[in-house]
């Protein structure tokens, strides 16, 4: 039967590094849930709730999704709405599809990687669970602006909806403090730790 190892921590604080680290060293495969949020952008039923509920102008000419960013804008500033509750719902229904036919696919081992794990059925089901936290918070937040290529009101808007973490809740707590070697290390030795329980 597989094994969920649940990797958890907010955006930027090097969680995907330390996973594609750990299925390196586990020989198993990462499901990167803010990646499976991208692919139903392109799903037909998606398209039609955005257009139905929001309005043809977050399509672009060919009927399809102009710029996430402007529905995420919209999203953040109506959080309690109806329509952003059933946006919600859908678009974690139409999620959970993908993950669950990826984890019946999965081996021995599969890693899920995402910020929001605990509020999931997934984290019920995970076999370990692992928290990776920045060292420094300050240089979280700008490589997070870097490489999304947003600005610090859109971030804060966006990690508004975030959770607090209880450290008690994981088996493993990593602290990143940007050091590739640093990185390397701890997801060989949780690695090794996951390998002989097996």
């Amino acid at each position: 039967m597989t094994q969920i190892i649940a990797v958890v921590g907010k955006s930027g604080s090097g969680k995907s590094t330390f996973c594609e680290l750990l299925s390196q060293n586990l020989n198993c495969n990462t499901i990167y849930i803010d990646k499976v949020g991208h692919l139903i952008y392109d799903n037909p039923q998606f398209i039609d709730f955005i257009n139905e509920r929001l309005g043809s102008m977050y399509l672009n000419e060919h009927g399809k999704i102009a710029d996430r960013k402007k529905i995420g804008d919209y999203i953040f500033s109506h959080k309690g709405s109806k329509v952003v509750k059933d946006f919600n719902a859908l678009t974690w229904q139409l999620m959970e599809k993908i993950i669950d036919a990826e984890l019946e696919k999965s081996d021995k081992f599969v890693i899920l990687d995402w910020f929001n794990l605990p509020n999931t059925k997934y984290f019920e089901l995970a076999d370990y669970k692992i928290l990776v936290k920045a060292h420094d918070e300050e240089k979280r937040i700008l490589m997070v602006r870097l490489r999304d290529n947003i600005s610090k009101e859109y971030l804060e808007k966006r990690e508004s909806n975030g959770i607090a973490y209880n450290e008690c809740d994981y088996d493993f707590v990593i602290e990143n403090n940007y050091d590739n070697d640093d990185i390397i290390e701890k997801a060989k030795i949780i690695g090794n730790i996951i390998q002989k329980k097996c």
